[in-house]
């Protein structure tokens, strides 16, 4: 409601985004998450 009566819509991204880079992602995934958990 709150968003709604300032004119706002909730929304969810439809794609990923076209600057997203898979190899880095993957290189992340792989050598920091694990150090992270």
């Amino acid at each position: 409601r709150l968003m709604h009566r300032h004119g706002w819509s909730w929304q969810s991204p439809a794609r990923r985004a076209l600057e997203r880079d898979e190899h880095a992602v993957e290189l992340w995934k792989r050598d920091v998450w694990p150090q992270a958990e």
